[in-house]
């Protein structure tokens, strides 16, 4: 190790990397306590999901959907013994599935055997690993290395709130908001994101080599605009107004017969690859 002493800036610079510590805040997010359940996660909270039918859904892809049913109160998180949500995975089992994405393939709002992911695994017969919900999609690279033992005959990842850990891009932007209307600014950002894709694309192949992989998206901000062509990767975009008809408790996701169409878009691309 280097004997040179940093200076306040050097400090500064290293603070904002992506280290262990901070890649473990990243795991600490996707990982709950195994074996336990909660009663709320994430943006279903309590404060959220109360009654309000009338009102429309709180995210862009469902602001849509009107709120008619009044709200649930079956919903449970059950964490598996490794800490994430769906039935404990069989490395032994002849079809497996790795899922990763967002709060969507967690099935926030919807009860686990409501969620496109247990939904496509049942009809597949498969055993299945759900690494959700992640903030930004760079954050599953660690996992998805990890979990490269389970040996998955699909790899089906979901979109994510973000791309990639530019945070500090994003906290200047939140700062000085003219920053996000400056074309430049944006133009490496969506090219930034475009690259990005491209290389994940590439490093799936190389490290899932058997595996059909799958990018299932919703078209929604900046997702519509930037997912390139793959050489490897399936794309099967959710369309909001055709997928998307139906809210998930917390008002903000979607709901469970949502997430059944999204299985069957799954399940069709599936047999087309």
């Amino acid at each position: 190790m280097s004997n040179r002493k940093y200076t306040q800036t050097d400090k500064d610079i290293i603070q904002v990397q992506p280290d262990s510590h901070q890649r473990e805040k990243y795991r600490k997010k996707i990982f709950n306590t195994p074996n336990t359940i909660d009663l709320w996660h994430g943006k279903d909270d309590l404060a959220r999901s109360k009654p309000w039918v009338g009102g429309r859904g709180r995210d862009i892809f469902t602001s849509h959907i009107i709120q008619k049913d009044v709200t649930r109160d079956d919903i449970k998180y059950i964490w598996n013994s490794i800490g994430l949500r769906g039935p404990d995975p069989d490395y032994n089992a002849k079809t497996k599935i790795l899922f990763g994405g967002g709060s969507l393939s967690l099935g926030s709002g919807v009860n686990v055997e409501e969620s496109f992911p247990y939904i496509v695994s049942k009809k597949l017969n498969a055993s299945y690993i759900n690494l959700s919900a992640a903030d930004c999609l760079t954050d599953l690279t660690d996992l998805l290395i990890e979990y490269k033992s389970f040996e998955p005959h699909y790899v089906i990842l979901n979109d994510t709130r973000f791309l990639q850990n530019y945070g500090w891009g994003l906290r200047e932007m939140y700062k000085v908001r003219k920053l996000e209307a400056e074309p430049g600014y944006q133009k490496y950002f969506t090219q930034s994101d475009i690259d990005c894709l491209k290389l994940f694309d590439y490093f799936l192949k190389g490290l899932f080599p058997k595996a059909k992989l799958i990018l299932a998206f919703c078209e929604r901000r900046a997702w519509k605009s930037i997912v390139p062509k793959f050489h490897n990767i399936l794309k099967i975009p959710f369309e909001a107004k055709e997928t998307v008809v139906d809210l998930a408790r917390d008002g903000n996701h979607p709901g469970p017969k949502s997430h059944k169409l999204m299985a069957e878009k799954i399940l069709k691309g599936i047999e087309n690859v």
